[in-house]
C-alpha cells in the first residue's frame, strides 16, 4: 500500500510544481488555508498551520510522512516578519510536536537557501557553511525553522527529519522564461523528483541538504543530494 503522506501547502507556488507526480505515487491528503485546485474535497483538510486543534487533527489517521511546504509567501508578503515566523517557524514547530505525539517519524521541510545573506558573493558554498541570514525575515525564519527540526530529531531520534535547501524551484510557465538571474534556479521537473527522492529518505536523524540547478556545482554543489538521496539536476 502506498505510503500515507499529509502535504502542507499543497496549494502554494511549489506544491502546484510536486502535486501531480506525489499522486502518482502516495497517498496524499492537504492541508492549506486554500483547497489545492483540481483536488477532490475529501482529500483536503483547510486550516491555518497555527491553529493547535486543525492540525493535531490533521496528523491523525494513519498519516505516515508530513511534507511541509507551507512558506509564508502569500500574496507576495515574503519579507513580513509576522508571516514568515508564524508559517516557517510556528506551524512548521506544531506540525512536528503533534506529528511525533501522533507516531509520524518520517518529516520533509522545504527550507530555502535564503538561510544565507549572500548568494551573489561568487563564493563556492555548501552545507558546511553555517547560515547567516540576519537581514531578511523570510531567511532568519527559515534558518530558525531548521533548527527546530534539528531539536526535534534530538528529542526523537527514530524520527527522520530532512530539510531541503531550495535555490528557486521554478514551474513550467515560469522556467520557459528567459532569466537574468546569477543564481542557479531548478526546473519543475528537477523539483518533482527531488521531492520524491526526500518522500523516499527514511534515515533516522536531522539531514540538512542544499538544492540547486548548479549543473557543474561551481558555485551551489548538490555533492550531498546526490549522496543522500540520489538525486542531482538535469536542466529540466
Amino acid at each position: 500500500m502506498a505510503m500515507r503522506v499529509l502535504v502542507v501547502g499543497g496549494a502554494g507556488y511549489v506544491g502546484s510544481i510536486v502535486r501531480p507526480v506525489l499522486e502518482q505515487r502516495y497517498q496524499c491528503r492537504y492541508f492549506d488555508r486554500v483547497p489545492p485546485q483540481g483536488v477532490e474535497a475529501q482529500s483536503v483538510i483547510v486550516g491555518d498551520v497555527n491553529d493547535d486543534a486543525a492540525v493535531a487533527a490533521a496528523v491523525q489517521n494513519g498519516v505516515e510522512s508530513i511534507l511541509y511546504m507551507a512558506m509564508g509567501k502569500q500574496e507576495g508578503n515574503i519579507h513580513d516578519v509576522n508571516t514568515s515566523l508564524l508559517v516557517n517557524v510556528g506551524g512548521w514547530y506544531r506540525f512536528l510536536k503533534s506529528g511525533l505525539a501522533a507516531g509520524v517519524r518520517r518529516f520533509v521541510y522545504a527550507s530555502s537557501l535564503s538561510v544565507y545573506d549572500n548568494l551573489k558573493s561568487g563564493i563556492r558554498q555548501d552545507e558546511s557553511k553555517p547560515p547567516d541570514a540576519w537581514k531578511k525575515p523570510y531567511g532568519v525564519s527559515k534558518r530558525l525553522g531548521e533548527a527546530i527540526g534539528e531539536m526535534a530529531a534530538a528529542a526523537e531520534p527514530s524520527a527522520s527529519i530532512l530539510a531541503l535547501r531550495l535555490m528557486l524551484p521554478r514551474n513550467d510557465e515560469d522556467w520557459r522564461r528567459p532569466t537574468t538571474l546569477h543564481l542557479a534556479p531548478m526546473g519543475p521537473n528537477d523539483t518533482r523528483r527531488l521531492f520524491l527522492a526526500a518522500l523516499a529518505f527514511d534515515r533516522p536523524g536531522w539531514h540538512v541538504v542544499q538544492t540547486s540547478g548548479d549543473l557543474e556545482g561551481k558555485l551551489f554543489p548538490n555533492d550531498c543530494a546526490r549522496e543522500l538521496l540520489g538525486w542531482e539536476p538535469r536542466g529540466e
